[in-house]
Formats: structure tokens, C-alpha cells, sequence
């Protein structure tokens, strides 16, 4: 199960910096990176733990959700806000939430 608003509330805490400068659309765009990411990695552990065949519904769900990830993740990066980051916390943010590891 995904906390959303535990996930939302400790990135506002984490990046406080993007959040400061960002646009209400850019905001929307962060956010929706930082749950997309969430719910792929569900998505993704799941067939690794449950072991599904290519084709299934879950494995169709965790492509469509990683499709969301991505097009979240090239809008964060284009953004006004994520490019009047420092690069220190730009680097950051990258590390931290364009990749995805599963447990």
C-alpha cells in the first residue's frame, strides 16, 4: 500500500528548495514523480516476488505506470524550478528519485 500523503509530506520536507520555487503545474509534475515512482517500484516488486508471466495485468499496470514515471520525470527535469536548482541538489534529486531499486 502507498502512503501518499506520508510520501508527499517527506518530499516537501526532503526538497523544500524545489518546492519554494516552483509553479503550482511544476509542483503537480513533482508530486506525481514522487507517487509514479512509488507505485512502480510496488509494481515491480511485486512480479519479482510473485513471479508473473510477461502479459499479466499487474505486468501491464507496472508498464503503464512506468510510462507515467518517465513523462513526470523529463517534465520535472525541464522545468523552470528544477533548473534554477543549484547543481548539488539537482545532482541530489537525481539520484534520489530518477531511479528506481527494487527491494
Amino acid at each position: 500500500m502507498i502512503n501518499a500523503p506520508g510520501l508527499l509530506l517527506a518530499a516537501r520536507k526532503a526538497y523544500p528548495t524545489f518546492y519554494v520555487n516552483a509553479e503550482p503545474m511544476e509542483i503537480a509534475e513533482f508530486d506525481g514523480l514522487i507517487l509514479a515512482r512509488a507505485a512502480y517500484a510496488l509494481g515491480m516488486g511485486t512480479l519479482r516476488h510473485v513471479g508473473l508471466d510477461r502479459g499479466s495485468g499487474i505486468d501491464q499496470a507496472t508498464d503503464r505506470i512506468e510510462r507515467r514515471f518517465m513523462e513526470h520525470r523529463e517534465m520535472v527535469v525541464s522545468s523552470d524550478a528544477f533548473q534554477g536548482l543549484p547543481d548539488e541538489e539537482q545532482s541530489r534529486i537525481e539520484r534520489e528519485l530518477f531511479e528506481v531499486e527494487v527491494p
